[in-house]
């Protein structure tokens, strides 16, 4: 099992709720062991590639108005979801991110 972390900005409207009712559902269907004591943030453990976790979480928010970012645990290794609006400054420290 691979060891991932997310944290996401989920933008405040009437269907953040569900969304992020989504989110959480979709993290406990992929993963094990959680991590959530943050509010944006969890770690948790996953069978799935980097790259599918970030596609079966991209299913469960909306690309155009939220971000999600995940990270491989000890590695450089990140996907993304949605639009960094300082992208210059996201690049500079997720140089290698792949949009999902």
């Amino acid at each position: 099992m691979a060891k991932y972390w997310v944290t996401f900005r989920l933008t405040e409207n009437l269907t953040r709720p569900g969304r992020y009712r989504a989110l959480t559902t979709a993290l406990s269907e992929i993963g094990s062991f959680h991590w959530s004591e943050p509010t944006s943030f969890v770690a948790f453990e996953s069978n799935l590639s980097l790259e599918q976790v970030g596609l079966y979480l991209k299913r469960a928010v909306d690309p155009n108005i939220d971000l999600v970012l995940v990270g491989l645990s000890y590695t450089s290794m990140h996907c993304y979801v949605g639009n960094p609006v300082a992208f210059q400054n996201f690049h500079r420290h997720f140089p290698g991110a792949k949009k999902v």
